[in-house]
C-alpha cells in the first residue's frame, strides 16, 4: 500500500497550492494515510465537492474529527492556512479508485479556486 500512498502524495502534491502535512521521512508515516493543507479553497467546500464526485475524505486531523473547532495539533505544527484534507485507503482501495480520488481532487480544487475559493460565508 506505500507505493499507492507514495502516488497519491505525489499526484496531491502535484498540484499548486498543495502541500503535504507531516514527517518527510515515510518511516514515520502510516502507509495508509495522506494529509494535506490546500491554500485557497474551503474545507468544507472541498469536502462537499468530493463528496459529489463519491470520494470519501475528512477535513482537518483525526483528534478532531466530527468538531467545528480547528484542530490543535495541525496549529501546533503551524499549518493554519487553507483547506486540510485527510485521506485513508483500505485493504478493498484499487488503483483506479486511488487515480479517480486524485482526479477529483484536481478538478475540484481548480472548480473552486476559479469561483474564490469555494467558502460560504
Amino acid at each position: 500500500m506505500a507505493p499507492v500512498v507514495a502516488f497519491v502524495s505525489f499526484r496531491f502534491g502535484d498540484t499548486d497550492g498543495v502541500r503535504r502535512n507531516g514527517p518527510t521521512d515515510p518511516s514515520h508515516r502510516l502507509a495508509s494515510h495522506v494529509h494535506v493543507t490546500v491554500e485557497g479553497v474551503d474545507g468544507e467546500a472541498l469536502l462537499w465537492a468530493l463528496d459529489s464526485a463519491g470520494v470519501r475524505v475528512s477535513t482537518g486531523s483525526a483528534c478532531v474529527a466530527g468538531a467545528a473547532s480547528p484542530s490543535h495539533v495541525a496549529a501546533a505544527l503551524g499549518i493554519d492556512d487553507g483547506a486540510i484534507l485527510r485521506a485513508s485507503l483500505g485493504w478493498t482501495s484499487t488503483a483506479d479508485d486511488v487515480a479517480a480520488g486524485v482526479i477529483a481532487f484536481q478538478e475540484a480544487v481548480a472548480k473552486l479556486r476559479a469561483v474564490g475559493g469555494g467558502g460560504v460565508g
